[in-house]
C-alpha cells in the first residue's frame, strides 16, 4: 500500500488551523482516503468497492460512438488484452480499435 500521510497531513493541517480561528478549540479531524489503487495485476480498489476499467474500454466506446453492448465488452476486452503487452500505448489501443468489427461494421 502507499502511505497517503504526505498528502493527508497538510490537507488536516489547514483544516485544523481554520478550525481553531472559527471556534477557538481544536475538534478532531478524520482525514481517510475514499480509494486507493494499488494497481498489482487488478483494477480492484483496496479499500472501498470501486472498480477501475482500462482505458482501452474508454477509448473504444468514444470511437464508436455509443455505449457499449455485451459483444461490444468481449471486443474491447480482447483489445485491453492484446495490447496489455504492449503497456498500453495509444498507438497499439487505436490499431486493435480500428481493426475490430464493431469499429468497421457499425449497427
Amino acid at each position: 500500500m502507499v502511505d497517503t500521510s504526505a498528502l493527508v497531513e497538510p490537507v488536516r493541517a489547514r483544516v485544523l488551523a481554520a478550525r481553531r480561528q472559527e471556534n477557538g478549540a481544536v475538534k478532531p479531524v478524520v482525514l481517510k482516503p475514499m480509494a486507493e489503487w494499488g494497481f498489482d495485476g487488478s483494477l480492484k480498489d483496496s479499500i472501498g468497492a470501486l472498480e477501475l476499467r482500462a482505458t482501452g474500454t474508454n477509448l473504444f466506446r468514444f470511437a464508436l460512438s455509443r455505449e457499449l453492448g455485451a459483444a461490444d465488452t468481449l471486443t474491447s476486452d480482447s483489445i485491453v488484452k492484446k495490447t496489455e503487452g504492449d503497456n498500453f500505448k495509444l498507438k497499439f489501443l487505436i490499431r486493435e480499435i480500428m481493426r475490430s468489427d464493431a469499429f468497421r461494421k457499425p449497427r
